[in-house]
């Protein structure tokens, strides 16, 4: 597999430090189903970056003017 595209996929704690949150925090947003995009294969659970950077793009807001 090339290791490029190894490097698109987070684990969670990998996930968790991009986002500057706990997995703790990363579980329960997923719960709510406010948190990022995910796979689950296994046991394991995974996020694409590219999914995460998209899903932060969705929450982006512009400033309001006055």
């Amino acid at each position: 597999m090339n290791s490029t595209k190894l490097q698109t996929f987070l684990s969670k704690q990998a996930a968790a430090d991009f986002l500057g949150v706990s997995v703790r925090t990363l579980d329960r947003r997923h719960a709510e189903g406010s948190g990022p995009p995910r796979i689950k294969h296994g046991a394991k659970i995974g996020y694409f970056h590219s999914s995460i950077i998209e899903w932060l793009k969705k929450l982006e807001k512009q400033p309001v003017r006055g």
